[in-house]
């Protein structure tokens, strides 16, 4: 039986990292998993129209605080578990601005039930920066995790959230779907795909 799938993506509200870019380093520990701006919890706030037109099966999210933030200000009336997963956290490198909180910390952030089983102790060390080719790898094996939840539910139609950031969705879009895709703040795309 085939199954159409629906796949909202959503590149997180804006961050304090994202208006202080010009003058910030990638050492600054004020940036230390940037949380959002005040615009930015405004950008997520008015997600909600949007997203309350849709019966949302699944939430798939990365651990970074912008993104959690952006999800708890947008998602309404989810009462399943969501996923927090590594996989989709922001390109790894030596930016602080990128650098989550532990798992218990975690636990706190979220407004809804989560479950972190996807999250590391640690996040690996990258001197310089991850390369496009480790991306796409990582964010494939979560995407190839999450057909095989899909199917294994045997479900007509499915839709799944998913909060992530610009850098990984547009290394996604363009290797897994072959579209040039740029994702700004709390804007999100969707895509449907026969399973």
């Amino acid at each position: 039986m085939k199954s159409t799938l629906s796949i909202i993506f959503i590149r997180h509200a804006e961050g304090i990292h994202n208006t202080d870019n010009k003058f910030r380093t990638a050492f600054d520990i004020k940036y230390k998993d940037a949380e959002l701006t005040f615009k930015g919890i405004e950008q997520a706030k008015n997600l909600r129209k949007y997203l309350e037109k849709f019966d949302i099966d699944l939430v798939y999210c990365s651990p970074l605080t912008r993104c959690i933030q952006t999800m708890n200000y947008s998602l309404t009336n989810y009462d399943k578990e969501i996923f927090i997963d590594d996989r989709l956290i922001e390109r790894l490198g030596a930016d602080c601005v990128n650098i989550r909180k532990d798992k218990k910390e975690l636990q706190n952030l979220s407004l809804y039930k989560i479950n972190i089983d996807n999250v590391l102790e640690k996040i690996p060390e990258i001197e310089y920066f991850e390369f496009d080719s480790s991306v796409y790898n990582r964010i494939k094996s979560w995407y190839d995790e999450m057909i095989k939840i899909i199917k294994e539910k045997k479900c007509k139609k499915y839709r799944i959230l998913v909060y992530s950031h610009a850098e990984i969705l547009t290394i996604f879009f363009k290797y897994m779907f072959n579209k040039d895709e740029v994702f700004y703040n709390a804007d999100p795309k969707e895509v449907i795909i026969e399973i």
